[in-house]
């Protein structure tokens, strides 16, 4: 079961003590929803739901974010594919 209360705490970006960073460049990377869900696939991971943002709207083409929500696979459903 998902606890979608408290899947918002892992992101909040007001947990992190920014004053006291390190700054470092940013790598930022964009994909195609589809990319990344073959990426995960292949790496392990089962999509449990995917959201367009924070707030678990659903995705659209307006969208500004991708939110994928994953669990582990388990060795026998890596090993039936």
């Amino acid at each position: 079961m998902i606890d979608h209360d408290n899947l918002a705490d892992y992101a909040d970006p007001f947990l992190y003590d920014l004053e006291n960073a390190d700054e470092e460049p940013l790598a930022l990377r964009s994909y195609f929803p589809q990319v990344l869900e073959n990426l995960l696939h292949y790496n392990g991971f089962h999509v449990e739901a995917l959201y367009g943002d924070w707030e678990f709207s659903p995705l659209t083409a307006e969208s500004y974010m991708l939110i994928f929500l994953c669990s582990k696979q388990t060795r026998q459903e890596a090993n039936n594919e």
